[in-house]
């Protein structure tokens, strides 16, 4: 604007007539206030006259100027758009200016930020591959301590199996010794009667009347002493046959003998709790016998220190050893190793409560020892033409109820969907359970050592209301006890 400004004045100054020219009056001026393209500036027009005189000897007045006022116009038209031109050209130029300067700006600011992103990026590279080199030392020292914490698993499970080998031999030496005992106490009161026997015949013989008495006598009494001489023979034998066994029983055994299998009631037992009841209170693997199947045995792990004892463990998770995500046949028969990682199987499960009476309890420990414990008043798995559908009574515990969720769900496996869920939840949680779109609880998870693990599902061993979904327990096992007083059958 303002060189359009500039240009306007500078042509007033052209075509103003100065003061000479008009006081010769020998030019001719045209007067025009009309604006050139609607802009307001007046001007003024002055056409120089010719050599040698006016070209034209009529009086002014009489003169046609229709010719050159159209020059004119059509001066003042290109003038006008010549103007128009700088004009546009002015506010463009000017446009572009502050449009460069912006840019140059905006420029500036994504310079600086990009160079910040940079730095941060640089920053953040550096520290993740400090915390890789953190993580995977940390992760070097949890499998190591894994590695040392199964095999103190297994050579305690040894000792624990010497033991109670020994423990069982002291006792059937004890019951032996015992039974010996009363063997050699009814001896020797009879080594004792023989011996009175004998004095009564010795001094019965003395008095005897005639040879015929006393040869009888002495037939008698020899017959008697040979009896007494047998009899003590026996005595003096069983003495040494219990000072063998009492020398065994005080002496270390060099080798374990085999562990004799436990004294069953004369019923055959169908549940831990009636091993509790037959004398067995060690914690341990017995054999019981479900209904139905009385002739083959399933072996289960006791749990007799539990208050008040007699829990038959059904599933327990305690030093990931054993894979978890199987299908719909190992989970139907049980899978595992009944003093560690160990599912006892659904069939199984539903012949041991499918017929009711038991209630479970769910036992739960993290990583630095403490527990928690969860108890249901009744449970049920019912058959697999259900599903082996989970049936729960209530609650009572300390920690919180992460399985009434899942009641009356049936089973899922990764190859059997049987859950509410869109997807097929065993995938996502890679493991068996009763699930429903999708858990709050998996026993039957993936076995992360240490508690808090990083995967894109929920699929480790949890207890939600516990220690929430991203919490790794350390040992959980599920267990049954028959609810009231059952007699065996």
């Amino acid at each position: 604007m303002d060189l359009y400004l500039a240009a306007c004045v500078l042509l007033l100054l052209l075509i103003v007539p100065s003061e000479a020219t008009r006081q010769h009056g020998g030019a001719r001026r045209y007067m025009s206030t009309r604006p050139l393209d609607n802009q307001q500036c007046a001007y003024t027009f002055v056409v120089p006259q010719a050599e040698g005189g006016c070209p034209y000897q009529q009086d002014p007045a009489a003169n046609d100027f229709t010719n050159d006022i159209q020059q004119l116009r059509e001066q003042v038209s290109q003038q006008g758009k010549i103007i128009s031109g700088m004009a546009t050209s002015i506010r463009a130029s000017k446009g572009v200016a502050t449009a460069v300067q912006a840019l140059e700006n905006g420029k500036r600011v994504v310079e600086d930020r990009l160079t910040y992103l940079q730095m941060q990026m640089l920053k953040d590279e550096a520290n993740r591959n400090a915390h890789r080199a953190e993580m995977a030392t940390l992760e070097k020292t949890i499998m190591n301590q894994t590695l040392q914490y199964v095999q103190l698993y297994h050579m305690y499970q040894e000792l624990m199996t010497a033991y109670n080998k020994v423990n069982s031999a002291m006792e059937n030496q004890t019951a032996t010794i015992e039974a010996l005992m009363k063997t050699v106490g009814g001896l020797a009161r009879d080594k004792e009667e023989v011996t009175r026997q004998l004095q009564r015949l010795k001094k019965s013989g003395r008095h005897g009347g005639d040879r015929h008495g006393a040869r009888s006598t002495q037939n008698r009494q020899a017959q008697v002493a040979s009896e007494a001489v047998v009899r003590i023979g026996d005595i003096e034998d069983i003495d040494d046959d219990v000072g063998s066994n009492v020398g065994r029983v005080t002496q270390p055994q060099q080798k374990p003998q085999p562990k004799p299998q436990p004294k069953l009631p004369k019923a055959k037992p169908r549940h831990c709790a009636d091993i509790q009841r037959a004398g067995k209170t060690v914690s341990g693997v017995y054999r019981i016998y479900l209904p139905d199947h009385h002739d083959n045995p399933v072996p289960v792990f006791c749990d007799m220190d539990t208050d008040p004892g007699g829990w038959t463990v059904i599933q327990k998770r305690a030093n990931g050893t054993v894979n978890f995500f199987r299908n719909w046949a190992a989970y139907k028969s049980g899978f595992g190793d009944p003093r560690g990682d160990f599912w006892l199987g659904l069939e199984n499960m539903h012949l041991l409560t499918g017929r009711g009476g038991y209630k479970l309890q769910v036992s739960l420990q993290d990583w630095n020892g403490i527990v928690a414990y969860a108890e249901y008043n009744s449970f049920k798995v019912e058959d697999e033409a259900s599903k082996y559908r989970l049936r729960l009574g209530k609650y009572h515990g300390n920690s919180g109820d992460a399985l009434t969720w899942h009641n009356n769900m049936a089973f899922t496996t990764k190859d059997s969907d049987n859950d509410p869920f869109i997807g097929n939840c065993a995938g996502y949680q890679r493991g068996g359970w009763w699930y429903n779109a999708c858990a709050h609880s998996n026993l039957n998870g993936i076995y992360y050592p240490g508690g808090y693990y990083s995967s894109r599902y929920q699929d480790a061993v949890y207890w939600a209301e516990w220690r929430g979904g991203s919490y790794s327990l350390k040992t959980v096992m599920m267990k049954v006890r028959p609810s009231g007083n059952q007699a065996l059958t």
